[in-house]
């Protein structure tokens, strides 16, 4: 957490970045919760790259003058200068994180439902592969509207659907089954995402 001195200067200085600067900046945002696991690295990675924006800006620079021809070069490059282990591993790491608070959830939600064996079994994969799919989103999709909307209707639907699954039948095998389609449009977004890297 920002303290309030920090919050004020990010506030006014966020405020002052132009629109290119500004989508660049939100793009670098949105990799943060999957690569950066301490929170006084994060408080400090986010003031320090608004310091720079800010600064190139007010002396006439242009956003690709900054960060150069590939932005995701740049994100690696800072992202890396404060994280102790490599950028995948940390990735990994905060995927398997954020995939086991979102288990939690599923969990609680099968505490309500009558027949809840296979919600609480099939919690933890389903929320792991919850988590991956919302990183490739965050990762490759560039419109913010768009990218929020898809993880909001994956995040929604996931628990929706094992409730759903759990009235019509009592078996535990069904939920496998929902991992499965799960699993296949996470592999399916991954196939599609490298494609358009190629390109």
């Amino acid at each position: 957490m920002m303290t309030k001195a920090e919050r004020k200067y990010y506030n006014e200085h966020y405020n002052k970045l132009n629109l290119n600067y500004m989508k660049v900046y939100n793009m670098f945002l949105r990799r943060l919760p999957y690569v950066i696991l301490d929170n006084k690295d994060l408080v400090d990675i986010k003031l320090d790259v608004l310091e720079m924006f800010y600064r190139n800006q007010n002396i006439g620079k242009t956003v690709e003058e900054v960060i150069g021809q590939n932005k995701e070069e740049f994100f690696k490059e800072v992202i890396n200068s404060y994280c102790e282990n490599t950028l995948i591993l940390n990735i990994i790491k905060s995927i398997l994180r954020i995939g086991l608070m979102i288990s939690l959830v599923y969990i609680i939600c099968g505490l309500f439902v009558e027949r809840n064996s296979g919600l609480i079994l099939c919690s933890i994969p389903l929320g792991i592969l919850t988590s991956l799919f919302m990183y490739l989103v965050i990762r490759y999709v560039k419109n913010d509207a768009i990218g929020g909307g898809l993880n909001g209707i994956i995040g929604m639907s996931v628990p929706t659907e094992c409730y759903k699954l759990s009235e019509i039948n009592e078996s535990v095998y069904t939920f496998p089954t929902y991992i499965i389609i799960l699993l296949i449009m996470t592999l399916s977004t991954i196939i599609f995402c490298l494609y358009k890297k190629k390109k």
